[in-house]
């Protein structure tokens, strides 16, 4: 549980209590309501370093909520447009320290996207180029513990594995 003083039910939406009012407010979905959730079945909860709430959902993409300015905007898959969310199901939110926020989507990949004032682009990570990524910093490791790069049959071995892929 986030320290926020959110509260949250899989199918409920979300509850906030403001602990100087006593007040509570519940975000929730609401089909007519276009500063609603997008889905009250929410999975994940991110706090970004500028205080905006990032909550993936189920079915409905991303709701950014900023509850100073009491405003929802909605990151969600579009079909023909290739800069939108690559799925609905979010499952993971991350910001990295160059404040990109990272959206794990379910079977539909990784995507970032770095939060511009009335840009909304989402960048797509193709999985295959992580595994590249991720082959090539362990290719590394190898190489320095094991001294592959001085080893005159070694390297010509990772060179042609390289090759392959």
């Amino acid at each position: 549980m986030i320290n926020l003083n959110l509260d949250w039910n899989k199918k409920l939406g979300l509850i906030h209590l403001n602990h100087e009012n006593n007040k509570v407010r519940f975000f929730e979905h609401d089909i007519v309501n276009a500063q609603s959730l997008r889905s009250n079945e929410i999975n994940v909860i991110t706090k970004d370093n500028s205080g905006l709430l990032w909550i993936g959902t189920a079915r409905g993409g991303v709701s950014k909520l900023d509850l100073q300015k009491k405003r929802i905007e909605h990151i969600k898959n579009h079909v023909i447009d290739p800069f939108s969310l690559s799925g609905n199901i979010v499952n993971s939110i991350y910001e990295d320290s160059q404040k990109n926020i990272w959206i794990g989507t379910f079977g539909n990949g990784l995507n970032v996207f770095a939060d511009q004032p009335n840009d909304n682009k989402v960048t797509h990570i193709d999985s295959r180029l992580l595994v590249v990524t991720m082959f090539m910093q362990f290719a590394k490791i190898i190489m320095a513990i094991f001294g592959w790069g001085q080893c005159q049959t070694g390297l010509p071995k990772l060179s042609f594995l390289m090759e392959k892929l």
